[in-house]
């Protein structure tokens, strides 16, 4: 992993990051370690029904996705919550990509 901390960066952020870091790491490790290709292949058999349930989970998931942020879109314009701008400038200085950033493109 990278060194995530700078002097005077805040030790929070730094945490924070390096927790992130050390997440994507062990998952990373876990799905390369996710099981023989030919066993789970001759489980699922040759038919395309698990082809269809994971394209129908990964449609309906995408849909509830999409209802979430619009409910928190509704909340936040009703003042019920309130949405902190992202920062504009990522790490090294490089741009937060707009649909990055948190409610209303702010």
């Amino acid at each position: 992993m990278e060194d995530v901390g700078q002097p005077g960066d805040d030790p929070a952020a730094a945490a924070s990051s390096w927790y992130a870091q050390a997440c994507c790491w062990t998952l990373a490790r876990a799905h390369a370690r996710s099981g023989d290709r030919i066993a789970i292949a001759s489980y699922l058999g040759n038919g395309d029904v698990f082809d269809r349930a994971l394209a129908d989970y990964a449609t309906a998931y995408a849909d509830q996705n999409d209802n979430d942020y619009n409910e928190l879109q509704k909340a936040v314009k009703s003042g019920m919550v309130t949405a902190v701008p992202a920062p504009t400038t990522g790490k090294k200085g490089r741009e937060t990509p707009p649909n990055r950033r948190l409610c209303n493109g702010q």
